[in-house]
C-alpha cells in the first residue's frame, strides 16, 4: 500500500512539474529564415506569388498535385484522403501569405521581402506561425519545430536562390 501511495504521489508531482514548465512555453511560435538573393524584386515576386512555380524550389511539392480554384492554380493538395492543402491566402506588394490546412488546424506561412539593397540584393524572409493549444504535450512538441521545419525552409530558400541567381 505504501508503494502504491508513493507511486501516485510521484506521478502527481511529475505531472504538475511537467504542466508548470509547459505553461512557460508561449502558445504562439514563429519560425523564420532569411536569405539574400541577387535578383530583381519582380523576378523574386514571380517565383513566390505563383503557386505553380513553387514546385521548382519548395521542399515536398515536387510531386504534389495542383489545387485549382476557378481554373487557376492556387495551391497544392498534400494528402487528399486526409484533406491537407497548401493554398495562397493573400497577396500583397511585398508579401505572399499561404495557409497549410489539415483537419481543423491551419498553419500560416509567408514570404516577405525585408530588404532591398543598392547592390541588387534582396532579403527574403520565410516564416511559419504556429498557434498551439494549452495541452502540455503540444507545447513540448513545439520545441522540435525548428529542427523539423527550419531545415526544410532553409533548403527551399537555397533552392530559390539558386534558381534566381542563375
Amino acid at each position: 500500500m505504501k508503494i502504491l501511495k508513493l507511486a501516485l504521489i510521484s506521478v502527481g508531482i511529475f505531472f504538475f512539474f511537467f504542466a508548470g514548465i509547459a505553461f512557460l512555453i508561449p502558445s504562439s511560435i514563429r519560425i523564420s529564415k532569411v536569405v539574400d538573393i541577387s535578383c530583381t524584386p519582380a523576378a523574386l515576386m514571380e517565383q513566390i506569388s505563383e503557386p505553380a512555380n513553387w514546385k521548382n524550389w519548395h521542399p515536398g511539392l515536387e510531386t504534389a498535385p495542383f489545387l485549382y480554384v476557378n481554373g487557376k492554380v492556387e495551391g497544392y493538395i498534400l494528402q487528399n484522403n486526409q484533406k491537407q492543402f497548401l493554398i495562397v491566402s493573400d497577396k500583397k506588394e511585398k508579401e505572399i501569405i499561404s495557409k497549410l490546412k489539415f483537419n481543423k488546424k491551419e498553419i500560416i506561412s509567408g514570404w516577405r521581402i525585408v530588404t532591398v539593397n543598392d547592390a541588387g540584393s534582396i532579403g527574403l524572409q520565410w516564416y511559419m506561425n504556429f498557434e498551439l493549444g494549452w495541452l502540455p504535450w503540444e507545447k513540448f512538441a513545439s520545441l522540435f519545430f525548428e529542427n523539423i521545419y527550419g531545415s526544410q525552409m532553409e533548403k527551399g530558400l537555397n533552392r530559390l536562390k539558386a534558381i534566381l541567381e542563375t
